[in-house]
């Protein structure tokens, strides 16, 4: 439905945000839950009668282009999440205590104390035991 949606935004206009290989895909994509459709749109795209969209191969992906550049840290005091900050999925945990002191909320609960322990777990959490 988003890719849809963002091709009606490009309806009417000269140049649309895909060709007809990314269209392709996407009808190969959509015939499993509109079939009618899909073959419809498919055979006026100009491919033979006689093979269905059905016959063809599913589209392969790049996993690279599905991994995630950021993920949500989550700050903890004593157990309890207190904030949670975006942050780049290879963040070391001297970068991700930089980036949790720097914040005002653990400022603010931890006042003068120091944490006498960090726990750090790299793509989730970051505890701090006061």
């Amino acid at each position: 439905m988003i890719f849809f949606n963002e091709m009606e935004k490009f309806s009417g206009k000269s140049d649309p945000p895909v060709g007809g290989p990314d269209f392709q895909t996407f009808l190969k994509l959509l015939a499993p839950l509109a079939p009618h459709l899909a073959e419809e749109l498919w055979q006026r795209l100009g491919n033979p009668i006689a093979k269905s969209i059905h016959q063809e191969p599913w589209p392969r992906y790049n996993p690279k282009l599905i991994e995630d550049e950021t993920f949500e840290l989550v700050i903890q005091i004593n157990g309890k999440v207190r904030d949670k900050v975006k942050a780049p999925i290879d963040i070391s945990q001297k970068e991700a205590e930089v980036l949790t002191f720097s914040r005002e909320k653990v400022k603010n609960i931890l006042g003068a104390n120091q944490p006498r322990r960090v726990i750090f777990i790299p793509k989730r959490l970051i505890n701090l035991v006061v």
